[in-house]
């Protein structure tokens, strides 16, 4: 994981893909670990560099105060 993407600061967890806990950040996807471009069997540790920018897929979709508190700093 690198220092330069805050969302893999609360995201990044392995241990929970697939577990929904309540008070939880969610966790990055298996699919997120896959690279589909060279070959669909192999996960690694950490997201794919296709995956890296977070921001280019998961975006707010609506004008409306955030569900959980956010500390995030550039």
């Amino acid at each position: 994981m690198s220092a330069n993407n805050m969302c893999q600061g609360c995201h990044h967890n392995p241990g929970m893909i697939g577990q929904k806990i309540k008070g939880m950040p969610t966790s990055i996807p298996q699919s997120h670990y896959t690279d589909l471009r060279n070959t669909s069997e192999v996960q690694i540790k950490t997201p794919v560099g296709a995956r890296y920018v977070c921001t280019q897929c998961h975006v707010p979709q609506a004008n409306v105060q955030p569900l959980v508190g956010n500390t995030f700093q550039e």
